[in-house]
């Protein structure tokens, strides 16, 4: 959260797929996301390479619980 500047509540919103990496000779270095996706207060942020991978740590984990 602290990475990204977003609000606790745009949380709420954020699905996987609002989510997008940005690579520098094939290597992660930052993502965009989407905050609010289709809504009047749409808008993009960035968050660091380390929070993505800490996202996406969290979501492979997630997604092992749920099957």
């Amino acid at each position: 959260m602290a990475s990204s500047g977003i609000r606790i509540g745009a949380w709420d919103y954020l699905q996987w797929g609002h989510i997008r990496t940005i690579q520098k000779s094939n290597e992660i270095v930052a993502a965009k996301m989407i905050v609010y996706s289709g809504d009047d207060e749409e808008y993009y942020t960035f968050i660091s390479k380390e929070a993505y991978m800490a996202l996406f740590e969290w979501m492979s984990y997630k997604s092992l619980l749920e099957n």
